[in-house]
């Protein structure tokens, strides 16, 4: 924090801080930015600014995907397309927070990152036929979009949901 303005409290000129600047509002992408102390959080001593400053939008993207889109409840299996990814690193914690089980999707390359962060099972989306070793879910949480997104609605069991942050693309 470099300066404060009239009336922020709780918060002090050089405290690390971290949060999630108003998307409609100029200037989110510049160096220094004025945001109410609201947005803010203390920034881990643990994590740099770089890594610090991802955690917020891909944190709140897969919040509203598991919880407002998707409904996610306790003992629920969700599937995260995705979930070796910045974004996808955010929604399987979250999901195991929630008391779901996770099964992750993506590269294999990520998945023992995946595999110790709570992800009952990891598979490889790009593989021929994965979509025959999962399922039935209560909620698909695509984050990759195209062919998988194309066949993920047959994993979901009736009353579940599909959700997706990416457009369907066409091949």
């Amino acid at each position: 924090m470099v300066a404060l303005g009239y009336g922020a409290a709780g918060v002090s000129g050089g405290d690390e801080v971290y949060g999630l600047i108003d998307g409609y509002r100029d200037g989110w992408a510049a160096e220094f930015v004025a945001i109410e102390v609201r947005s803010l959080a203390p920034k881990p001593t643990t994590v740099d600014f770089v890594h610090a400053a991802a955690v917020p939008q891909a944190a709140l993207t897969s919040w509203q995907a598991l919880f407002d889109h998707g409904h996610l409840d306790t003992g629920q299996t969700v599937v995260i397309h995705g979930a070796g990814g910045g974004v996808g690193s955010m929604a399987v914690p979250l999901a195991r927070w929630a008391g779901a089980h996770v099964i992750g999707t993506g590269s294999c390359r990520r998945a023992p990152t995946r595999a110790r962060d709570g992800c009952r099972a990891i598979r490889r989306c790009r593989a021929d036929g994965w979509e025959t070793t999962i399922g039935p879910v209560d909620l698909v949480y695509d984050i990759i979009g195209g062919e998988v997104l194309a066949r993920s609605a047959a994993l979901v069991k009736p009353g579940g949901a599909l959700v997706s942050i990416m457009a369907a693309m066409a091949h």
